[in-house]
């Protein structure tokens, strides 16, 4: 979980009734403080004596960079791209914030509390990740940026790195 107004953080025993409590300090206060999350409103899940996060695709950043930052317009007039427009990318990095949210997300724990392992030789991997591969390949997430010819949906590769960024912050486990 990342943590806004950061400067020195140190884990902290005061806070004895939160898991992974963390004390926030930064020049001039005179306080230490919790840290504040990103997204207030949101608790951390608990399992056991692991912590995970509910993840959040950040679209309005991804949308930023690739419109303002990374001028994806000017990379959609190439000929390459001509078939594909700002909507199709909209729906694209909606679409895949919904699937790192509601797919990616609930796995990320499993990595942690069921680790991929070998068995008679073969890869038993985690809780899920075999039934989350089976649906991104079905739905299409190989291919986004690999040409037609090939059966894939021609989209620029960097609107693939987007994709990437928000299965990789879901559950990174699963995206290597």
């Amino acid at each position: 979980m990342r943590f806004r107004g950061a400067v020195t953080v140190d884990s902290s025993p005061a806070f004895p009734s939160r898991v992974g409590a963390v004390i926030v300090s930064w020049p001039g206060a005179n306080a230490t403080r919790p840290l504040e999350p990103l997204h207030p409103g949101i608790p951390p899940r608990h399992t056991g004596t692991t912590m995970t996060t509910i993840y959040h695709a950040p679209l309005a950043d991804l949308e930023f960079l690739l419109g303002d930052v990374l001028e994806l317009d000017r990379v959609l007039e190439l000929p390459t791209f001509r078939h594909v427009d700002r909507d199709a990318v909209g729906a694209v990095l909606t679409t895949g914030a919904r699937f790192a949210e509601q797919v990616l997300s609930p796995i990320n724990g499993a990595g942690d509390l069921d680790p991929a392992r070998l068995e008679n030789g073969r890869v038993v991997t985690s809780t899920g990740y075999a039934a989350a591969y089976r649906r991104y390949a079905a739905d299409g997430w190989l291919g986004l940026d690999l040409p037609d010819s090939v059966g894939g949906q021609g989209f620029p590769r960097v609107v693939q790195a987007a994709v990437a960024e928000m299965s990789n912050g879901a559950c990174l486990g699963f995206s290597m």
